[in-house]
């Protein structure tokens, strides 16, 4: 139960994240046809920035929990591992 909710989480971070970037390209996009034609102006590229950053940031916390929790169940597996061959020597 408690894996199908993590990978929920993860997967919403992810789908987050894209949809965050997908729309401020959208948004530099738009801004090509919008008066004054071809010109960005720079709170689209401020707006822009910021979705990039939010993304990158729900990515790199998805990753870094991974990470925590593959050394955290590494840790608990090598400590198992040790009691049970310190009790087969008892």
């Amino acid at each position: 139960m408690k894996k199908t909710k993590k990978r929920s989480n993860i997967l919403l971070q992810s789908i987050l994240a894209v949809i965050v970037v997908l729309s401020g390209l959208i948004l530099v996009f738009c801004s090509f046809w919008l008066p004054p034609q071809g010109d960005i102006s720079p709170s689209v590229l401020t707006a822009l920035g910021e979705c990039f950053v939010f993304g990158g940031s729900l990515l790199g916390i998805s990753a870094n929990y991974k990470s925590k929790l593959y050394d955290i169940e590494r840790e608990y597996d090598l400590r198992k591992l040790k009691m049970e061959e310190d009790k087969d020597e008892a």
